[in-house]
């Protein structure tokens, strides 16, 4: 979530008053005012005072919604937000911008991390330009982040669509190698105990039920234990690989091979 709003603010700063700074901030639970991201430390401060004193125009946002936007002198009159006027004019700021995140909850729900209601808090913009922030410059600011908010949305679309694409595949390559040793150990039971295929199965099956075991582990092992020690070590596997009493005895003059 963090670094979706830190987007929006950027794309915020690239089309308001060039001399622009810009401040995030949130409201925890416990209704605490936290500062989540800030271009520079002077934005911070500004938000830092509205904190404080939990007045001016972030404050506003936070509570009410929507967006406000003027004079610094007159929305941080002094016997409203006193600190924040004092922060105000050391630091020669005279306009902001105040925009609540609720503004992009509808294109950001989507997002990881968003959940289904947005969090409390304020994108804050500052000019040290009396009047920066004119109609015309609101809504390009509203405009510009709003689509900034939709794009962002769209990719994590896309990017969930690929990795549940990559998840699929993973799985399907995983059932097709599992499909594949079932049928390798099929094929030696078959082979050792002179069975049908369904027989073989079933076989697998009951002593995978009596082991405790998967059924692709307990393949794998049998396919493994063929491939590494040969056909004569295949008894160690208990219930699989026993020779039948009138079978003949195994006769093999190279490691790895089966001899009936």
């Amino acid at each position: 979530m963090g670094a979706a709003l830190v987007a929006i603010a950027r794309v915020a700063l690239q089309v308001g008053p060039p001399d622009g700074t810009a401040a995030l901030s949130v409201m925890e639970p416990h209704r605490r005012l936290r500062s989540l991201w800030a271009s520079d430390h002077g934005a911070a401060e500004l938000d830092a005072a509205q904190f404080r004193q939990r007045c001016g125009p972030a404050v506003e946002v936070i509570k009410n919604g929507g967006w406000t936007a003027g004079s610094l002198p007159n929305l941080a009159d002094p016997s409203g937000c006193p600190a924040l006027t004092t922060v105000a004019e050391r630091l020669r700021v005279c306009s902001v911008l105040s925009i609540s995140l609720a503004v992009f909850a509808p294109a950001l729900l989507l997002l990881p991390g968003w959940g289904e209601r947005s969090t409390p808090g304020a994108l804050s913009l500052y000019s040290t330009h009396p009047g920066a922030f004119t109609d015309s410059v609101v809504d390009s600011v509203l405009t510009a982040t709003g689509h900034a908010a939709l794009s962002l949305t769209a990719k994590a679309r896309i990017e969930a669509a690929e990795q549940t694409a990559r998840d699929l595949a993973g799985q399907l390559r995983a059932g097709l190698e599992s499909r594949a040793v079932i049928g390798r150990a099929q094929g030696i039971l078959m082979e050792r105990h002179k069975i049908t295929q369904e027989e073989a199965f079933d076989l697998l099956r009951t002593l995978s039920m009596n082991t405790n075991r998967k059924l692709r582990d307990l393949a794998d092992e049998i396919v493994s234990t063929i491939d590494r020690r040969g056909a004569a070590s295949a008894r160690a596997i208990p219930g699989v690989c026993e020779e039948p009493e009138s079978a003949t005895p195994l006769r093999s003059a190279t490691p790895g091979t089966i001899d009936a």
